[in-house]
């Protein structure tokens, strides 16, 4: 039996199959198999296996018709024999010494799962396209002591650096087959659900700081590619196998917040490839989802939500005045007076960011450095994200420049100095300490509610909303931010909230609040409460008067513009 059994699903691959191949054949730890997984690849990849498989004996080459990278690593771990098994991707590379001392360190903890570091790599054009697929695999790893995996899918998670690539641990073998963990075959990012499985299984984890694994950003990619109903599938049916995880088998309470926000997380995934209309009408068609009573339901959530974010979006946007103008590198928004012709063609919401997409030709050929938008009262900088080429402009602008496209964020917060409220609980029982009292200036960065409106009654101030808390641990206090300003609010009233529920199934139906709190105003907060306060002296004693309405920011993310790809492809 080998150490180590290596999964390779091959597709369509050629010009950087070979690199990988060698890459696992020159691993100092010989007592290993390597399982490439042919999926239906049309290239010179089928060649390329055959010459590898008869140069090494440790190569097993498996055939199979294209079902997708789910389905590979699937037919791969059928057949694995090994004590511990490695995904490793076509196009990517592996340190020498990565299985040898992973399975050394796993063998001496007795460890069910070992993750270690990665980096990404590319040539200069996707370093200056993709920019940020550059630094996914930053931060501080490691070495960390022997924990649960819920433990260190909690810490993880809480860093910001939880990374669901199957690329950058091993996995002891008894343990995917006494849990019967195995890979979702429809759609792709298959792999969000595999690793959530083994986190919640896994018994004994540890982490090393080595940056082992090496990933290449190319074109053409799973992550580089434009959205299709793959990608939407793949989150959708991720969303709904970590959802019946959680209700079969509810994690410890340590693991609770990580699991919501990664369902989060996988739902705003799931609504950034719905946005594509071509994805959306692709999947209004009979059986495109497959079948099953959760499935439909959530993609009617999802489509629900995703129609309120876009109205949501129109709402903020109309009251800007159609001021659109572009800003010379170098000066100020008082300062702009030179006309330019622009358009927005599209616009979402991103957490609290309000993203545009279009185009836009400056006069005299000055160079732009960012819009200038109004709300009637307020201009506002609107710095630039990156340009676009855009050939269609120059059809009707020949004299304009051909990276006349954009893509820029607004702050939803800035279009009024009466800035929206977020929310988060405060578990009833133990452990927990006020912000304030931390002397920290906002709140912890997970987003689990929102504040709807806030008003003045009898002397003070009274929140209403939602939040989202564990079932088990009703909220007594919820913690309250405003741009700088945190305070700390007691509950009075819990407020069935069924809108919301259908847009968290995971919420419960009194997820609404009612709440109320005194404003001692810390110094760094006078510009954000200088609009609220005259409005608060105003209020009678009789009733409420509406201080500082909220805003509803639905979670989303930049839009992919590369070409369709029709079989399901693989790589990340």
């Amino acid at each position: 039996m080998p150490l180590v059994s290596v999964i390779m699903p091959v597709f369509n691959a050629a010009p950087y199959l070979p690199a990988a191949l060698e890459s696992i054949r020159g691993q100092s730890l010989q007592d290993i198999e390597l399982l490439c997984v042919d999926d239906g690849s049309t290239d010179a990849c089928p060649d390329i296996l055959a010459r590898f498989q008869a140069e090494d004996p440790r190569i097993r080459v498996i055939r199979q018709a294209n079902g997708g990278p789910g389905a590979a690593r699937n037919a791969g771990l059928s057949v694995a024999r090994g004590r511990y098994v490695y995904c490793f991707d076509s196009d990517d590379l592996l340190a020498p010494e990565a299985l040898a001392q992973a399975v050394a360190e796993a063998d001496e903890h007795q460890l069910d799962a070992l993750w270690f570091g990665a980096s990404s790599f590319g040539d200069a054009e996707m370093r200056a396209q993709r920019p940020q697929m550059f630094t996914y695999f930053d931060g501080e790893h490691g070495p960390t002591e022997t924990m649960t995996g819920e433990g260190f899918l909690a810490r993880k998670v809480a860093q910001g650096q939880y990374r669901c690539s199957p690329c950058i641990y091993l996995v002891r073998r008894e343990l995917l087959e006494t849990a019967a963990i195995r890979y979702p075959e429809a759609g792709l990012h298959e792999d969000n659900l595999f690793t959530f499985e083994v986190c919640l299984a896994a018994q004994r984890v540890r982490e090393l700081p080595h940056k082992w694994f090496r990933r290449r950003v190319r074109p053409g990619s799973i992550m580089t590619s434009r959205s299709t109903l793959s990608n939407y599938l793949g989150c959708l049916v991720g969303y709904e196998g970590m959802l019946s995880r959680f209700l079969r088998r509810p994690p410890s309470p340590e693991a609770v917040d990580a699991v919501h926000e990664l369902l989060e997380l996988m739902k705003s995934q799931a609504l950034l490839h719905l946005k594509d209309p071509g994805v959306r009408s692709a999947a209004q068609k009979p059986g495109a989802l497959g079948t099953g009573v959760m499935r439909d339901y959530l993609h009617v959530s999802f489509c629900r939500q995703l129609d309120h974010e876009l109205a949501t979006c129109t709402e903020v946007l109309s009251g800007l005045a159609g001021v659109l103008r572009l800003l010379p590198s170098g000066s100020v928004p008082t300062s702009v007076t030179w006309p330019a012709v622009g358009q927005v063609d599209d616009l979402w919401i991103e957490r609290d960011v309000v993203m545009l997409r279009g185009w836009a030709l400056a006069w005299n050929q000055q160079a732009v450095s960012a819009l200038l938008v109004s709300d009637g009262v307020t201009a506002l900088t609107v710095p630039l994200v990156n340009a676009v080429a855009r050939p269609d402009v120059l059809d009707h602008y020949p004299d304009g420049d051909l990276g006349c496209g954009f893509v820029a964020s607004l702050d939803v917060a800035a279009l009024s100095l009466e800035r929206p409220w977020s929310v988060r609980g405060i578990p009833a029982c133990g452990g927990h300490t006020s912000p304030l009292a931390m002397g920290a200036t906002e709140v912890p960065n997970r987003m689990t509610g929102h504040v709807d409106q806030v008003r003045v009654r009898d002397g003070r101030y009274q929140a209403e909303g939602w939040v989202l808390l564990d079932r088990c641990q009703p909220a007594e206090r919820l913690w309250l931010r405003s741009g700088s300003l945190v305070v700390e609010a007691h509950m009075l009233q819990r407020v069935e909230r069924p809108d919301v529920q259908a847009c968290h199934p995971l919420a419960a139906l009194d997820c609404g609040f009612v709440a109320v709190f005194d404003l001692a105003a810390p110094p760094d907060s006078a510009m954000v409460l200088h609009a609220a306060q005259p409005r608060a002296a105003e209020a009678s004693a009789e009733g409420a008067q509406p201080m500082s309405p909220g805003c509803s920011a639905a979670p989303g993310s930049s839009q992919n513009l590369q070409g369709d790809r029709l079989p399901t492809a693989h790589g990340a």
